[in-house]
């Protein structure tokens, strides 16, 4: 019962003081010797972006570490030559105060290469549909275009919003 009395009390003392009591934001790594079971730390990185997606939450940091992410299939395949594989596909999004942020860990640079997909139709390297996502600092090469009917792939495709692209990534087409 004192307990309860007490809670609005501290939340004025944290309004008056500019204390939080939200979460903080968490930060978590990714590197081509990872494994997607790990813990997602600097010890024990994740291997992909995707296993980090499902994991980060607006406010959060990914840092990616350098080397090549040698890419050979999407997270859906191709039902048609006019269909569209995705390699990765963020879909969370963060807000305006807390977007999700993923970059290139300082001082290295990760290199996602495309060239060893070898589906039959569109492809996007990443396909974002999420909105307050930032990618900072990633090399995007060899998105294929084996594909004669549509003559189109993308290293990155934006289809959500507010998505600030802080570094030009290099793209790369078949």
């Amino acid at each position: 019962m004192k307990m309860q009395r007490r809670l609005p009390q501290i939340a004025l003392a944290c309004a008056t003081l500019g204390c939080s009591l939200a979460a903080s934001a968490s930060t978590y790594y990714v590197s081509p010797s990872g494994s997607d079971t790990a813990a997602g730390t600097l010890a024990a990185p994740w291997k992909s972006v995707t296993r980090a997606q499902t994991t980060a939450v607006g406010g959060d940091t990914v840092y990616i570490r350098g080397g090549t992410y040698s890419i050979t299939k999407g997270v859906n395949t191709c039902a048609s030559q006019t269909d569209t594989v995705n390699a990765f596909l963020l879909n969370k999004s963060g807000s305006a105060s807390k977007p999700i942020t993923y970059a290139a860990y300082s001082g290295e640079t990760p290199v996602f290469d495309f060239s060893g997909m070898s589906d039959d139709c569109r492809v996007k390297g990443f396909n974002i549909t999420a909105s307050w996502v930032t990618l900072k600092g990633l090399e995007v090469k060899g998105v294929p275009q084996h594909n004669k009917l549509n003559h189109e792939s993308w290293g990155v495709w934006i289809n959500g919003g507010f998505i600030p692209l802080t570094s030009n990534p290099r793209t790369g087409g078949g």
